[in-house]
């Protein structure tokens, strides 16, 4: 994912990625400090996470049918958005409900300043430059969720998703490439690979201004393996991506 602005990399590496230094392995082997739990119940709730001394809000819906190790799928909502918005415009509950996954969709915080993918503060979720799993707040709010969703419902450690939606999508996909070692797979809407300084400044690429236009165009796949060999830049002039 091209950000558009710097960020670490490991230029030892195969490919140039953001470097992730911190612990490896399963949710249940990472030391991140947090505080605060998951209620032993079912529904749709809210839970509250304390990282880095900021209380994070979490929308939880735990299905019935959850089973002994559910999987656990982590929704990102857009700007100025939360938790239960995101819960609610993707319709992941139903998908909880009728799937026995476990969804977790945190809420991001206010930035007092803008970054790539905003001209001034909002409320949106931290990506890069800050790359650092120990100190970008949402990756270890994210890390929390993981380690006390293993705790709490004993999720599936090799079944953990994360999806979401525009600065969410850009949050999922940053997600998924520093925790690559926890993260199973990613899904995203409306985020895409941004090649430009600003995503303010990026031209639209698509060939029509019309609902009927758009949904006529072909789709976009940010990912790549034997069965969907597509290829996503990572070096010469996209040496940003990640």
């Amino acid at each position: 994912m091209d950000l558009g602005v710097d960020v670490p990399v490991d230029r030892e590496s195969p490919v140039d990625v953001p470097r992730d230094e911190g612990p490896t392995g399963p949710p249940t082997s990472d030391p991140v400090a947090y505080a605060g739990s998951f209620a032993a119940r079912t529904g749709r709730f809210t839970a509250t996470l304390t990282v880095r001394g900021e209380r994070r809000s979490v929308v939880l819906v735990v299905p019935t049918n959850a089973g002994a190790s559910p999987p656990l799928l982590m929704v990102f909502h857009g700007t100025n958005g939360d938790g239960a918005v995101a819960m609610t415009e993707s319709n992941a509950q139903a998908l909880a409900n009728s799937m026995g996954v476990v969804v977790a969709a945190p809420s991001s915080r206010w930035r007092p300043v803008g970054d790539f993918d905003h001209a001034t503060e909002e409320t949106y979720w931290e990506t890069a430059p800050n790359a650092d799993i120990e100190n970008n707040q949402d990756l270890v709010l994210v890390r929390a969720i993981m380690v006390e969703a293993q705790r709490a419902y004993g999720v599936d450690p090799m079944r953990i998703y994360a999806m979401g939606h525009s600065n969410g999508a850009f949050f999922a996909q940053f997600v998924a490439v520093l925790l690559r070692d926890r993260i199973a797979a990613f899904s995203e809407n409306s985020g895409g690979l941004v090649r430009c300084a600003r995503t303010t400044s990026c031209r639209f690429q698509g060939s029509g201004t019309t609902c009927a236009a758009l949904r006529a165009q072909a789709g976009y796949c940010a990912c790549a393996g034997a069965e969907l060999p597509v290829a996503v830049p990572t070096r010469g002039g996209c040496r940003r991506a990640c």
